[in-house]
């Protein structure tokens, strides 16, 4: 019981020295949630580019305020990556009359969203292309039928045009049989409108 009440009255004591609420977890500057008043806020992050490194994860600059002096900022750093979790950047936020700073801390349940997030997006995008591909095979489909039609007029326009052809010869020929037939005919006939007589002759001109 004893130890109980002195981590307590530590606790307390820790709280009262830094200005944090009470039940708050001291662990060091800017890695524990504390409040600044609504004429104290923070100054705009400041901007840093830094290049990717595989395996490390960069932890952002923030502002830090201790009880009545200015705000320091605080550079930004490397830490090596948790393969089962994802950092989030620590941030100051709004909060009633006041501002509050939540220190960044590594969230596992968020990876294992942001790996949900993932599957289903790729399951999308397979999806997505799969019916990409049924479109195009669709399309090509129709392609085909449309080149087969178009063959297939083709060669029926050859087919009739082979018969109009066809029966425009046979009238031809018609034609022509009919007028060497009226030729033949006036060859029978003389001049004066007689049939001509077309029995032969016997031997001796009998």
């Amino acid at each position: 019981m004893r130890t109980i009440s002195k981590l307590i009255a530590m606790g307390v004591v820790g709280t009262l020295l830094l200005g944090v609420p009470a039940g708050c977890v001291v662990r060091g500057r800017g890695s524990v949630v504390y409040y600044v008043e609504e004429d104290d806020q923070p100054p705009p992050p400041k901007v840093v580019h830094v290049e990717p490194r595989t395996g490390w994860v960069w932890i952002e600059g923030y502002w830090f305020r201790e009880k009545r002096k200015k705000w320091t900022w605080v550079e930004g750093r490397w830490e090596l990556a948790q393969g089962n979790a994802v950092y989030v950047q620590g941030r100051w936020v709004r909060d009633g009359q006041r501002w509050r700073w939540n220190p960044g801390y590594w969230d596992r349940q968020q990876m294992r969203e942001e790996r949900k997030d993932a599957r289903e997006e790729a399951k999308e995008q397979r999806k997505e292309e799969r019916q990409e591909a049924k479109e195009a095979a669709k399309e090509e489909r129709q392609e085909v039928k449309e080149e087969r039609k178009e063959v297939k007029e083709e060669a029926k326009e050859e087919r009739q045009e082979a018969k109009e052809e066809r029966k425009e010869a046979k009238e031809e020929a018609k034609e022509e049989r009919q007028e060497a037939k009226k030729d033949g005919e006036e060859d029978e006939y003389d001049k004066d409108g007689k049939k001509k007589d077309k029995k032969k002759k016997g031997k001796g001109g009998k």
